[in-house]
């Protein structure tokens, strides 16, 4: 009892301040973007410190949808490539395999995009939050 007590304490923290520092790093790559000049790494924190409940909700959803979905694409692609290739064999089977690997990095692609377009609309509404911002402002700000 008391060495898996230990080990589950060692895990909490070892594990929880991995994934608080993923979330709180979550808005780096939009405050390098949107706000040059700035301590980007101490600002996404602030910014997601502010609000931890909301940003870390969407940050998990996003992040879960992105892993079943992406799991669901890769094995249904692996089974179909691989049931093909045994049936066909040979170079058609090769063919058929890069077939699949196109299209599953170009859904990859696709769901990488999702996600990105998910944290810059936590990004804009939580920056929303501290101070009045705009589409306008946004684009002015990538312009300088």
């Amino acid at each position: 009892m008391v060495a898996a007590l230990l080990v589950a304490i060692g895990l909490i923290l070892c594990i929880l301040p991995g994934l608080y520092a993923g979330v709180g790093a979550s808005l780096f790559a939009f405050v390098v973007m949107y706000e040059r000049g700035t301590g980007a790494i101490g600002r996404s924190f602030s910014l997601v410190h502010s609000v931890f409940g909301a940003v870390l909700g969407r940050v998990a959803l996003l992040f879960l949808s992105w892993v079943v979905i992406n799991l669901l694409v890769s094995c249904g692609f692996g089974a179909a490539t691989s049931v093909a290739y045994v049936a066909v064999g040979g170079a058609a089977g090769s063919g058929l395999q890069l077939v699949g690997d196109v299209v599953g990095t170009l859904i990859d692609t696709a769901l990488n995009g999702v996600l990105l377009v998910g944290l810059l609309i936590t990004y804009t509404q939580v920056r929303a939050g501290h101070e009045p911002l705009s589409t306008p402002a946004l684009v002015a700000a990538l312009d300088s």
